[in-house]
């Protein structure tokens, strides 16, 4: 099996001014510098869940660094200072532990699928 050196997924997302809809392209370049500096286990999983690939894509996150990838959370993490680690939790849902700067506590952010990163998925008032 050989691998093309992007894949490419498909989204519609609702343009927020407007009834008109917008189809975007989010692509898994497998030659992006985010992409090869990701561990081959995060690699695994950004190709086959299109909205990891997405959530990590986000400035705020790439500020961070690359997270780290494990498949299962343990006891050995519970005692690191600068936690940066994303795991699955089943479902197709991961969770990105991380620690801002500003607060001392571990923050633990959902990754879901079909979940839209810039709020137009949020029901507006």
């Amino acid at each position: 099996m050989t691998l093309s050196s992007s894949f490419r997924f498909r989204e519609k997302q609702t343009a927020s001014a407007g009834r008109s809809t917008v189809e975007s392209d989010t692509s898994v370049r497998l030659d992006s510098p985010l992409f090869q500096a990701m561990s081959p286990a995060l690699q695994d999983q950004v190709v086959n869940h299109e909205h990891l690939w997405r959530y990590l894509n986000r400035d705020s996150v790439q500020s961070m660094g690359v997270p780290e990838f494990l498949p299962r959370l343990g006891k050995v993490q519970k005692n690191l200072r600068q936690p940066n680690l994303i795991y699955p939790t089943g479902g197709n849902v991961f969770v990105h532990l991380y620690q801002t700067e500003d607060d001392s506590r571990n923050c633990y952010f959902p990754i879901e699928p079909g979940e839209a990163l810039d709020g137009s998925g949020l029901i507006q008032e």
